[in-house]
């Protein structure tokens, strides 16, 4: 399992990880969630802003114990898919 080690905000919803295996990219989190439900917080963009990183999960977290999956965010900065062996396979572009 991917684990996040940093998380840098940028701009808007863009944010900058780097993860445990030196992979550093950035992320557009609008297009990647509608901000329904839970994810209703982030149209304060006030509160987004406050990302951080959960050292003991390895994810990225706000306040009201929203977090994203580290494997997700790693699929789509590298577009590997992660697999539970610890293998990585390229992804199939459509």
């Amino acid at each position: 399992m991917r684990k996040i080690q940093s998380v840098e905000y940028l701009s808007g919803y863009h944010i900058r990880l780097t993860f445990d295996d030196g992979v550093i990219g950035e992320i557009d989190i609008e297009k990647q969630l509608s901000f329904d439900g839970v994810f209703a917080q982030f149209r304060d963009i006030s509160f987004f802003r406050r990302v951080r990183v959960n050292k003991a999960w390895g994810t990225i977290e706000w306040t009201g114990k929203i977090d994203l999956d580290p494997e997700v965010l790693y699929e789509e900065i590298t577009g590997y898919i992660v697999e539970w062996a610890g293998r990585a396979t390229k992804r199939e572009m459509a």
